[in-house]
């Protein structure tokens, strides 16, 4: 999709109007999105039936393609020099845009990488950077995992938007604008949930028919239809899978769900502890990104290329050690996606934002391990 984002969905309209939408492109511009419309485009997904010569042949196109637009747009560069500021709508705006674009699919890829069958990993390859349990390997049983509490995070006022921060950034177009929250003193988590934390969940029958009344409907259907026992990347409770390989089970790393079971697991440790909890919201995260002093993060491959324990990076908010309070990995909120006051769709990306403004999309924050460039600004927006 990067590669295919370059050559038509921003540059074809203005800068290359001559170049018009192949079939190969058409194939290519599905089945990352989690958009529905996707799955319903069957035609696109022509590789699922071919055999293993047609394979061959099939990637061999994929390719040699790439290298036709990697040649076009080194030579648009060529011809077109930068002019400082790069102004939104310019040619070198739109190649930003791409550049981002693609570390957004680094990190999606990731994702999708960490579900192929290990045997299908091949043990040569290029991404050779180090993971935490390559370093330590003695995270092996649910004592190593630190106890979690509850601190005071003191209340204020928050401003979002590029009419506020990183104007001198890219931003995509659901950043521009202004949004304003007053908030009042909260608790927030010390770390992140770790394994060994949602292990008691799990335990307690979270996934279980006895543990019906913790979930939402929606999140009750995701149980049942595809029979979930627990977080994707456990394996029998002893391992984890990891981007790469399958190591035993690192119970102080951040645990790995999705929003619906975040929130079913919420509403159990409430259960427990008589205290009602919840999801963090989009503007108490960017609150405390701001307020924190001395902070740290595993994000931007700058540590590691992996989770990392949830004691191991993060920040001081009025002298309380915070952890994770970016990076790592991504927090899921209770937040709904939104527009801010003052936004405009980008048109050379004109549905980058408003599909995903449909009630049904709640912001996740922070970043992660992997996540580059804009994934880990403080303006920046994504859903899921």
């Amino acid at each position: 999709m990067p590669i295919l984002l370059f050559s038509h969905q921003q540059l074809v309209s203005v800068y290359l109007p001559q170049c018009k939408m192949t079939r190969l492109e058409s194939v290519m511009s599905v089945g990352v999105d989690e958009m529905s419309w996707d799955d319903i485009l069957e035609d696109n997904y022509e590789w699922t039936s071919m055999t293993d010569e047609e394979h061959e042949s099939y990637l061999w196109k994929i390719k040699s393609y790439r290298q036709q637009v990697k040649d076009l747009i080194l030579n648009m560069l060529d011809a077109n020099p930068v002019v400082h500021p790069i102004a939104q709508g310019s040619f070198h705006w739109v190649l930003l845009m791409g550049f981002e674009h693609e570390k957004i699919h680094l990190e999606t890829s990731a994702v999708i990488i960490s579900q192929v069958p290990i045997d299908l990993i091949k043990k040569n390859h290029q991404f050779n950077f180090r993971t935490y349990y390559d370093e330590k390997s003695d995270v092996d049983c649910p004592a190593d995992a630190p106890s979690n509490t509850l601190v005071r995070i003191p209340g204020g006022e928050v401003t979002m938007g590029k009419d506020f921060y990183e104007q001198d950034l890219y931003g995509w177009d659901n950043e521009f604008g202004n949004e304003r929250k007053t908030l009042k003193p909260f608790t927030s988590s010390q770390m992140l949930v770790s394994n060994a934390e949602y292990l008691e969940f799990v335990q307690a029958g979270g996934y279980e028919e006895k543990g019906r009344e913790w979930w939402s409907e929606e999140g009750w259907r995701y149980v049942k239809d595809l029979s979930v026992s627990g977080p994707r990347f456990w394996i029998d409770r002893t391992h984890y899978r990891a981007l790469l390989d399958i190591i035993p089970m690192p119970w102080d790393f951040p645990v790995e769900v999705n929003n619906l079971e975040a929130d079913a697991f919420c509403k159990w440790k409430s259960s427990q502890v008589g205290k009602k909890l919840r999801l963090i919201s989009h503007e108490e995260s960017f609150h405390m990104r701001q307020i924190a002093k001395k902070q740290t993060s595993n994000s931007n491959l700058n540590k590691y290329a992996s989770p990392t324990p949830v004691n191991l990076y993060g920040g001081q908010i009025n002298g309380k050690n915070v952890y994770d309070i970016s990076g790592n990995v991504w927090r899921h909120s209770v937040s709904v996606l939104t527009i801010m006051e003052g936004f405009k769709t980008d048109p050379f990306y004109n549905d980058f934002t408003l599909p995903t403004i449909d009630g049904f999309h709640n912001h996740i924050l922070g970043g992660s391990w992997i996540s580059l460039g804009n994934c880990s600004n403080l303006n920046a927006r994504y859903g899921f």
